[in-house]
C-alpha cells in the first residue's frame, strides 16, 4: 500500500475522538488499516527503540544550580509531592539511629532520584521547591516538608507511551522509566541534523530495532519568518520545504540498510498552531510541502513492510475541527509565556521550565492541545502516542 493510498485511510472514528488522554494508550488508539492488508502472520516485537529528532521527541537533562534535573521534556512537565516528617529533638530515639533534617533530606532526595526525575547527587533541598511547612508542639517535635519533584512518567512524550506499550523505556533519561529505549533528539534540530543523527547512531541499529522520526518543524518555523519578512517569496519556500522532506526521507530509505524498521511521523498542521496568527493558511501550505516531499513519491520508499506512518497532520486538524469531542481547548498555549526561553542555536522557544504549577488560569496537563506556540502540549503527545502504537502493532513489518 503506497503512502498516497496510506493518507486517504481515515484517521480517528468519532467514538475514539471522545476518549480522554488520561486513558490508557491503547484506548485512545485510533484504527488505522495497515499498509498490505490482511492480519499480520508475524508481528514485529522490537527489542530496542532509538528515537531520532527535535524537541517533540526530547527526553534529558536540565542543569538547575549545583544539580541536574533528570526527565525535563520540551513541554508541559509533570509534578509530584514528596512529604516527610523531620524529627528535630535530638534527645528521643526515633529508631536504631537517631534521624536528622540532614539525613531526611538526603533520604528525600535519594528517594526522588530514584522514582522522580530529580538526580540526587550534589542537590540540595534549596533547589526543590518546598510547598508547606507543619511544626508540632508534642514530643517529638518535628516538621512536615514537602517538595514538589519533576515526574517524568507522567504526562509522556510520544514515543514514551509507544516505548512504555512494549515494556521499555528511556530509562537512562528518566531513572523511573524502564529500560529498552534511547533518544539522540535534540532541542532545535532542523532536517539535516536529524539526518546527522541518524548518521551518528547507524550502529546502534539492527533487525530488531524500531526507529522513531519526527523531525521538520523547526524547518517550518524558520521559514515562516522568512515569509513574514517577504511574503511574496511563499512558492520558494514551500520549495526549499520540500526539498528538506525528500531528504529527510531519502535518509529514512538509507537506515533500513541496517534491518531497523522505522516510523515516521508526519508534521502536525502548524497553521492551526497558536504561533501562526494571521499566517496560518500560508503556513499550513509551507506543512503540506514538507510532508509532500518527506512522504512523497520522491521522500520515503515504502513497500508497506519497513516503514509505518502515524499521520499527525490529519489528527491535529480533526482535533481542531472538533475539540469539544476530544475535550481540548484548541486555541490558548498552556504554558505562562513568561517561561518562554530561546536555546542557543533554537528557533523555537524552549519550554524545558514549564510545569502543571505554572500553567495559564484554567489549564491542567491535558486540558490544552499545545503547550506553546507550535509545541504540542501532553494532550496532543498522548494522542500521537496511541496512534503510534497502532501503526507499529498493524503494520505487517
Amino acid at each position: 500500500m503506497s503512502f498516497a493510498a496510506f493518507a486517504r485511510v481515515g484517521v480517528v472514528t468519532r467514538a475514539v475522538r471522545r476518549i480522554t488522554a488520561l486513558g490508557a494508550a491503547a484506548a485512545m488508539a485510533v484504527a488505522l488499516t495497515a499498509c498490505g492488508g490482511g492480519d499480520q502472520v508475524n508481528p514485529f516485537k522490537p527489542n530496542k527503540i532509538v528515537t531520532f529528532g527535535d524537541e517533540l521527541s526530547y527526553i534529558g537533562t536540565q542543569s538547575v544550580a549545583a544539580g541536574v534535573l533528570k526527565g525535563q521534556r520540551y513541554g508541559i512537565n509533570a509534578v509530584t509531592t514528596l512529604t516527610n516528617t523531620v524529627y528535630r529533638d535530638a534527645g528521643v530515639v526515633q529508631t536504631s539511629t537517631q534521624i536528622t533534617e540532614k539525613d531526611m533530606t538526603n533520604a528525600a532526595l535519594a528517594y526522588a532520584g530514584e522514582v522522580y526525575s530529580v538526580d540526587s547527587v550534589g542537590l540540595t533541598d534549596t533547589q526543590l521547591t518546598v510547598v508547606k511547612t507543619e511544626t508540632s508542639g508534642t514530643t517529638p517535635a518535628f516538621t512536615r516538608e514537602s517538595w514538589a519533584v519533576w515526574d517524568c512518567t507522567n504526562a509522556r512524550q510520544w514515543m514514551q507511551i509507544l516505548a512504555n506499550a512494549y515494556g521499555m523505556g528511556y530509562n537512562t533519561a528518566c531513572p523511573a522509566d524502564a529500560a529498552g529505549a534511547v533518544s539522540h533528539a535534540v532541542i532545535g534540530a532542523k532536517v539535516d541534523d536529524v539526518i546527522q543523527q541518524i548518521e551518528a547512531h547507524r550502529g546502534e541499529l539492527d533487525s530488531k530495532t524500531l526507529v522513531t522520526i519526527w523531525a521538520g518543524q523547526n524547518d517550518v518555523i524558520e521559514q515562516l519568518a522568512a515569509y513574514r519578512a517577504t511574503p511574496g517569496n511563499l512558492g520558494n519556500i514551500k520549495n526549499e520545504l520540500e526539498a528538506r522532506g525528500v531528504r529527510l526521507g531519502q535518509a529514512v530509505n538509507r537506515l533500513l540498510d541496517t534491518g531497523a524498521r522505522a516510523l515516521i511521523v508526519s508534521l502536525p498542521d502548524l497553521g492551526k498552531a497558536p504561533g501562526a496568527g494571521a499566517d496560518g493558511v500560508a503556513l499550513t501550505e509551507m506543512t503540506e510541502a514538507f510532508n509532500r516531499g518527506f512522504i512523497g513519491v520522491n521522500g520515503v520508499v515504502n513497500d508497506g513492510t519497513k516503514i509505518g506512518l502515524v499521520k499527525a497532520f490529519e489528527l491535529i486538524q480533526d482535533i481542531e475541527r472538533v475539540p469539544g469531542d476530544y475535550g481540548m481547548n484548541v486555541v490558548q498555549a498552556a504554558c505562562d509565556s513568561a517561561l518562554f526561553k530561546t536555546p542557543v542555536g533554537a528557533t523555537s522557544t524552549s519550554l524545558l521550565d514549564c510545569r502543571q504549577t505554572t500553567l495559564i488560569a484554567g489549564a491542567s496537563l491535558y486540558s490544552h492541545l499545545w503547550a506553546s506556540d507550535f509545541v504540542l502540549a501532553p494532550g496532543g503527545q498522548a494522542r500521537i502516542g496511541a496512534l503510534a502504537f497502532e501503526r507499529v502493532n498493524d503494520n505487517p513489518f
